[in-house]
């Protein structure tokens, strides 16, 4: 069985999470798990706060987790605030 990382993207126009300040951010598996435990807004703040601490946290409360095997490639795209996940396997398009 493969390995499955949470990836947490913000999908609300506004503040993003990780797209405006460090990549990394949207692999933070404890933050991953305060999500899947659903877990309330202050102690998922506070693990963001001791993790990120110099880090914008506008968009972190409209983060949904998006889990894929590990060792897949994505990019996380921002538009408004808005964050979306693309997987290498979702491009189709090809330079000839």
């Amino acid at each position: 069985m493969t390995k499955q990382i949470g990836i947490l993207v913000s999908t609300s126009y506004g503040g993003s999470w990780s797209t405006w300040e460090k990549p990394e951010m949207a692999l933070d598996q404890e933050l991953v798990k305060a999500f899947e435990e659903k877990k309330e807004e202050k102690e998922i703040m506070t693990i963001a706060e001791k993790n990120w601490p110099e880090e914008y946290m506008g968009g972190l409360m409209d983060c949904m987790v998006y889990w894929v095997d590990e060792g897949t490639k994505f990019i996380i795209t921002e538009c408004d605030g808005a964050e979306t996940l693309i997987l290498e396997e979702d491009l189709n398009q090809v330079a000839k």
